[in-house]
């Protein structure tokens, strides 16, 4: 019997509620119910919108930014490793050219004298790379300065 009481109940609330609606008496505070519903079911107002988009593109900036000084941080650690491990190339390098002369490979000076030359070059050495090439190029022809003189020739 409790069962049947219950829907009845209910729907004298809603029809009472539809009847009041209808009449156009309180249809205004249906209105703002509506409203603050809507607000409620997440839906702003241009301003609060417009308000929220400016919140994000700030944060979104902020972390651009935070983004760009570690990616900096980063490509200037590498740049440092990178520098090392080429200073390290080289003097490997002028060691062997030193036992190269020493053992007078004449075969091999010269492409370990070239390649000298260009661990130089990329350590920004532009001095140091022409002289290890111009000697490169005294070992293959067993003349001295033969890049400055070769028309002589």
């Amino acid at each position: 019997a409790e069962e049947q009481v219950r829907p009845a109940a209910v729907s004298s609330s809603q029809d009472a509620q539809h009847d009041t609606a209808k009449d156009g008496g309180e249809a205004e505070d249906v209105g703002e119910a509506e409203d603050s519903a809507q607000k409620d079911a997440g839906e702003v107002s241009e301003e609060e919108a417009g308000r929220l988009l400016e919140e994000q593109a700030a944060q979104v900036a902020t972390h651009q930014q935070v983004l760009h000084k570690a990616a900096a941080h980063a490509l200037a650690k590498r740049q440092k490793q990178w520098a090392d491990k080429a200073r390290d190339i080289g003097v490997q390098y002028s060691v062997c050219v030193h036992m190269l002369r020493e053992k007078q490979q004449t075969l091999l000076l010269p492409w370990a004298l070239h390649e000298y030359g260009q661990t130089l070059w990329y350590q920004g050495n532009s001095h140091g790379a022409a002289q290890a090439w111009n000697d490169s190029l005294d070992c293959i022809f067993t003349a001295i300065n033969v890049g400055r003189h070769w028309r002589d020739h």
